[in-house]
């Protein structure tokens, strides 16, 4: 059955391809002449009749990155939706016009491999432009990618990722099997403790 990922929702299957994951994302709402979004209203440009010219304002600025950032949230969305299909299999599918483009996406989607948090940094995957890019983030980060790092000229050994919160005792599973403790309010990614081994 070929179906879209918004028909797909509440549905599993034993072996899904999700295909096309290369096209660019849709966003022509935030390139319009006169971009509208629902709270943020028209981003407009500012004319110049002296030397019949327009430059974009502050206000345009705000309303296309804000509505790039909601279409890229939804296109997270549906992507989740796409992975989470699959009982047994899953397979991926997607390709790039040319070597130099998967070279470029391979370079755009390396920048922070290096770092130790499980979190991308927010501007990374709001660069990207495909489905494809945001697999390749974490791919590249997979052990099994090392011999495409070293293609690349990029680190072999990764540092490992810390967890979302440090553990303590509070963490641990009581004696009696209790449940464990909640995390902190804040679930943000910690940097490693600097006495940490």
């Amino acid at each position: 059955r070929i179906m879209t990922t918004h028909k797909s929702k509440g549905l599993e299957f034993p072996l899904v391809f999700v295909a096309r994951m290369g096209a660019a994302f849709n966003l022509q709402d935030a390139s319009a002449t006169l971009p509208l979004h629902k709270k943020l209203g028209f981003g407009m440009y500012a004319a110049d009749d002296a030397h019949i010219a327009r430059y974009p304002t502050f206000a345009r600025y705000a309303v296309t990155a804000q509505i790039t950032q909601e279409s890229k949230a939804e296109e997270l969305r549906l992507l989740y939706v796409a992975l989470t299909r699959a009982r047994e299999r899953l397979i991926l599918v997607g390709t790039l016009k040319t070597a130099k483009s998967l070279e470029t996406a391979l370079r755009k989607c390396s920048r922070h491999l290096e770092r130790t948090a499980a979190q991308l940094p927010e501007e990374l995957p709001l660069a990207a432009n495909s489905y494809l890019e945001w697999m390749l983030m974490a791919l590249l980060h997979h052990p099994a990618a090392r011999d495409l790092r070293a293609q690349l000229g990029l680190p072999l050994a990764l540092p490992e990722f810390t967890c979302a919160y440090e553990k303590d005792d509070a963490h641990e599973k009581t004696a009696d099997g209790k449940a464990l403790a909640e995390p902190p309010e804040d679930n943000s990614l910690v940097e490693p403790a600097a006495n940490a081994p």
